[in-house]
């Protein structure tokens, strides 16, 4: 593949912003440290030259941010592992290149930008951006925009509401207020109501460190189950009520308010949150983290040309345990965006019961 930069663009807000702290909630410090990625891959259908126009995009996400201007600022910790966003105006950067020898059959990793690599035992450290945006124009005239966001700030609602307001700012339309006040989210002082298992206190280590183990080879796959077997699945579920799902339904149904206030109280009263991890032994363990965004408005990201044909997670070099469930274009079914080591990946391709359901994509 040739990739060429063309130009590197730094982008501050384009109106004046609150420079205050924002101090974030006791539940944003148990959150990964890692990235959100996001391919957005448009089809230039009438051949237009100016096509998701790179000087449209910079401009409209200049006045978005002045609306989320936390994403412009960099994390910072405190004395006690808070963490808080130093809301600064930094530069945003997007950068605009042409790809010459582009396949449609997938969206290559290197259309989002290039940022430090993690994995589950490493964390990102502080000084990083928070947003990064990569516009890519194929040889065809197509587009592809890669976001990258941090997760310690966001969830994929939030990258999801934020890209939806910078398609309306795009199309001069108005857009929905966000709200960065986590006030809600604060401490009660008291003890907590609740044992709290879903923690647990890991000093993570650094970059720098020598004692991190042998990492075994790991492949991310796409898997889709179409719509005739996704009934079939439910039914099979729904009819027999097999004890795994009883038991994550009963999970599922004690976190309520009470439950989410002790935790954020129990949280609070560790004396260093930095070391706070949830207690998912997913990253090379036998645990699996699963994450629903089949709701997520994936193709709904319209800047004044139209929607985009597809959308596509960046395929990580380092992760392990992780199942995003990702909606289709056309309602034809889910996807299973799949990442494992090489060898549980190459079982689960074996196993009867998932080759039933679930093709390749």
């Amino acid at each position: 593949m040739t990739v060429i930069i063309k130009e590197t663009y730094n982008v501050r807000p384009t109106q004046p912003t609150q420079h205050s702290p924002i101090i974030l909630s006791n539940h944003d410090l148990v959150l990964p440290m890692v990235y959100m990625f996001a391919h957005h891959f448009y089809k230039n259908v009438d051949n237009k030259n100016d096509f998701m126009d790179p000087s449209k995009l910079r401009d409209s996400l200049g006045d978005i941010l002045s609306d989320y201007y936390p994403l412009a600022g960099r994390l910072k910790k405190e004395i006690d592992g808070k963490l808080s966003i130093a809301c600064c105006d930094q530069d945003i950067t997007i950068q605009q290149l042409e790809e010459k020898n582009w396949q449609p059959s997938s969206i290559p990793d290197h259309l989002v930008p290039d940022l430090p690599v993690t994995h589950g035992l490493i964390s990102l450290p502080l000084d990083v951006p928070l947003l990064m945006v990569q516009h890519t124009t194929l040889a065809d005239g197509s587009v592809v925009l890669g976001t990258v966001m941090h997760h310690t700030i966001a969830d994929g609602i939030s990258l999801f509401c934020f890209l939806d307001n910078w398609g309306r700012k795009a199309r001069q339309e108005p857009i929905i207020p966000p709200v960065h006040d986590r006030s809600l989210l604060k401490a009660s002082g008291n003890p907590p109501t609740h044992e709290h298992p879903e923690f647990k206190l890991f000093k993570l280590p650094t970059e720098a460190s020598q004692a991190m183990p042998p990492m075994p080879p790991m492949i991310t796959k796409l898997f889709h189950i179409n719509r005739d077997n996704l009934k079939k699945l439910c039914n099979l579920i729904n009819g027999s009520q097999p004890n795994l799902a009883l038991q994550i339904r009963k999970a599922i149904d004690k976190v309520n308010d009470s439950k989410i206030r002790s935790s954020i109280d129990w949280i609070e009263q560790q004396p260093n949150k930095s070391e706070i991890k949830l207690n998912c032994n997913y990253y090379c363990g036998k645990d699996l983290v699963l994450t629903n965004w089949s709701k997520f408005s994936l193709y709904d990201l319209d800047f004044g040309y139209g929607t985009p044909l597809r959308f596509s997670l960046r395929r990580g070099r380092n992760l392990d345990g992780i199942v995003f469930l990702l909606g289709t274009k056309y309602d034809d079914g889910i996807q299973a965006f799949t990442s494992l080591i090489i060898e549980h990946m190459q079982k689960l391709e074996q196993d009867p019961e998932f080759k039933e359901f679930f093709q390749i994509s």
